[in-house]
């Protein structure tokens, strides 16, 4: 049934509405998948810095203040676990105005896969007095609340492995002495959900770790 002769028919105008319709749902549907990639990259983002700022204080201490040897243990407060690490050093660290004679840090991590905000990391750091204080750092809040989550509903700390290492079996060639192979390795896994996937907080330490200088006679001290 046509309108006019210069009109179109009520089928034209449905087929031409059904596409208005199809493109405005495809262009809502990129936009919506385009935003949520962007939001799913700034959680990343924001887990990575977190991971580079907990790695950047641990090994810049370790680094310092030549890392002496490290006390592990863990304990359960109600259905948190807290894992702790005493580093000791054997140079001192100092705040940066130079005050301060620190031989000894703690490092605490929170775990719970249950509560959300009973993951986190209290670590030691140095107050311009030149004492202690601890500072927590807070994970980055990253929850799924879709109905269809299957994994990690928020992220938090799944898995702490950590080892420390002492193997009284190496021999030094020149002076015939048994110097020992010890190291410090501890490995955080931080999961999220799943388009955010896994990260690792990864320290590696050599504890103690004996320096070695050659003389211009080739001749090697420890010290």
């Amino acid at each position: 049934m046509k309108l006019d002769n210069k009109g179109m028919t009520i089928a034209e105008l449905l087929i031409g509405f059904m596409i208005a319709s199809a493109l405005a749902v495809a262009i809502t549907n990129f936009i919506l998948n385009y935003s949520n990639e962007e939001i799913d990259l700034e959680k990343k983002n924001e887990i990575v810095d977190y991971k580079n700022i907990i790695t950047k204080q641990i090994q810049t201490d370790i680094i310092k203040g030549e890392i002496k040897n490290v006390v592990a243990n863990s304990y359960k407060s109600g259905s948190t676990t807290i894992y702790r690490f005493t580093l000791n050093y054997n140079i001192p660290l100092r705040a940066s105005n130079g005050r301060g004679n620190i031989y000894s840090k703690q490092l605490e991590i929170h775990a719970n896969s249950n509560v959300k905000s009973e993951n986190y990391i209290v670590y030691d750091d140095i107050n311009n007095l030149g004492y202690t204080q601890k500072v927590k750092y807070d994970l980055p809040d990253t929850e799924c609340t879709s109905s269809d989550c299957t994994g990690v509903k928020f992220t938090r700390f799944s898995s702490i492995n950590t080892n420390v290492h002492d193997a009284y079996n190496t021999i030094d060639p020149i002076t015939n002495t048994n110097y020992g192979i010890n190291y410090f390795s501890l490995d955080i896994t931080i999961s999220a959900p799943e388009e955010i996937g896994d990260n690792h907080i990864l320290i590696v330490a050599p504890l103690n770790y004996r320096y070695c200088k050659v003389t211009d006679n080739d001749e090697k001290y420890y010290y």
